[in-house]
């Protein structure tokens, strides 16, 4: 299974999201980030905390063993698609974009936004535990 995690995952503190992640970490599913999620994510510790804890945060980002995907020119235009179609960021744009571009199984989210999107399946962190837990 292939999920695109979007940056909500890695700011919620709540006991799926966690759980989730340290699925992800120990096994499976294939776990899949846009370098959208990864500029999102700095900026905003860039905003809270020092540099060194930023470091630290995206090391260990590193040990989750996520594979990183570059915003290409056709994930970028497509991004852009889905940004006026559904009213997004540009960033949740490329996100979604990602997710289809990867054929992700699921784009994990605690957005209502993305329910909307219909070229893609978005579950919570919660659904997705679940979804595993009935394949494995």
């Amino acid at each position: 299974m292939r999920v695109v995690l979007d940056t909500w995952v890695f700011l919620d503190p709540s006991k799926p999201s966690k759980a989730l992640l340290d699925r992800v970490r120990r096994t499976a599913p294939e776990a899949v980030v846009s370098a959208i999620t990864y500029a999102e994510l700095c900026s905003l510790l860039y905003r809270r905390v020092s540099d060194e804890d930023v470091k630290r945060f995206t090391r260990n980002l590193e040990r989750l063993g996520l594979r990183t995907v570059s915003v290409t020119k056709e994930i970028a235009e497509e991004g852009g698609r889905y940004k006026a179609k559904y009213g997004f960021s540009i960033a949740d744009g490329i996100i979604v974009a990602t997710a289809v571009a990867e054929h992700a199984d699921l784009l994990v989210t605690g957005d209502p936004d993305f329910n909307k999107v219909e070229e893609i399946k978005a579950a919570t962190p919660e659904k997705t535990l679940k979804e595993l837990r009935a394949r494995s």
